[in-house]
């Protein structure tokens, strides 16, 4: 939780996706995506693991939301998954990382200057 629009938060996660192999989506208002290539070792197992398709190779997904809430505050979540597109129907969106993972992540924000609410 932040007492203001963290832009701090929202300006370096846009800048970080800027390598080769990165791209930057903007879903929604409050959402920012960055999009990232894998190495064709992992590129090649995801496919297999996940019954992927060679037309559209999976890709990492990091995505940050800010909303505001009603009491004027904002909320920031980070969360990061495996996309991974389907020979037929949706993308299957594999959740990544652990406890160590989710770690990492709320110590980001509470670098930024968030209140952690669990």
């Amino acid at each position: 939780m932040f007492p203001t629009r963290p832009k701090a938060l929202i300006d370096g996660f846009a800048g970080a996706c800027s390598a080769p192999g990165e791209t930057l989506h903007r879903p929604d208002p409050v959402t920012w995506q960055c999009w990232v290539n894998l190495p064709a070792d992992l590129t090649a197992a995801a496919i297999v693991d996940h019954d992927g398709t060679l037309s559209a190779l999976p890709q990492l997904v990091v995505q940050l939301q800010v909303a505001q809430t009603p009491d004027g505050r904002f909320t920031a979540t980070l969360q990061d998954y495996l996309n991974v597109p389907q020979a037929s129907g949706p993308a299957r969106r594999i959740a990544s990382g652990g406890p160590s993972a989710q770690e990492a992540r709320i110590g980001l924000l509470r670098d930024m200057g968030g209140q952690i609410v669990r």
